[in-house]
């Protein structure tokens, strides 16, 4: 009921800015904690429903990361190996936009201060490639190694694919650098995987990673790569 009572309070203030219900909105559930964020909104609440000390822009919240454009599509999770929070979004530059991500300190909340930020431009990471164009659609999955990040990828306004980009974990479980790998060909325009969501898993003992999806050509075919 409170996970629910906290994404309302998001939603009603979107509504109170005009901006309808057409937004995208992401939370997770922490130990004592749940961080919500939307288009527009980052808020954290304590269990019970109380809005806590973070309560800001999603602006605001990645200002250092963000290139001076807008933050949109974030993901939000929890990560109980390590007792981290992630929060995962991009900037909507026209072409060659980032990636921008929030990793916390600790398993509590106390303001975006218990956040490190970074970013990657998703045209620069190695192999480089897909220069003048864009990728929309975030999708964020955790697990013991790395973070597994999805988009689908636009020139133009026409669809161009889906890469998959996996960051490994311990680089940002500090103060960095962010390391990370791209695979630019994960999902082809009339056939793979469409839309490739990171798959989170808990057991400490993984050794593989996984991305989930549905087929750019059949969308009852399902594809994990």
């Amino acid at each position: 009921f409170f996970f629910f009572q906290a994404e309302d309070g998001i939603r009603d203030l979107v509504r109170s800015r005009g901006l309808g219900d057409v937004y995208k909105r992401q939370g997770a559930v922490g130990p004592t904690q749940i961080l919500t964020a939307a288009n527009g909104r980052i808020r954290v609440y304590n269990k019970a429903g109380v809005m806590g000390a973070l309560n800001m822009t999603m602006d605001a919240f990645f200002s250092t990361v963000r290139n001076s454009s807008t933050v949109s599509d974030p993901h939000v999770r929890y990560d109980r190996l390590s007792q981290r929070w992630f929060v995962a979004a991009i900037n909507v530059a026209s072409t060659n936009n980032r990636v921008v991500l929030a990793v916390s300190s600790g398993p509590t909340i106390t303001g975006s201060a218990s956040f490190t930020f970074f970013y990657f431009q998703f045209n620069v990471v190695s192999p480089a490639g897909d220069n003048g164009k864009f990728l929309d659609y975030p999708t964020l999955g955790v697990d013991a190694n790395a973070l597994y990040i999805g988009g689908v990828r636009f020139n133009g306004s026409t669809f161009d694919g889906c890469p998959v980009f996996v960051v490994n974990k311990s680089s940002v479980l500090g103060a960095g650098p962010l390391l990370a790998a791209a695979f630019r060909t994960a999902g082809g325009t009339g056939t793979g995987i469409f839309v490739p969501q990171g798959v989170d898993n808990d057991d400490p003992a993984a050794t593989a990673g996984y991305f989930i999806g549905t087929d750019a050509g059949v969308y009852s075919k399902l594809n994990i790569i």
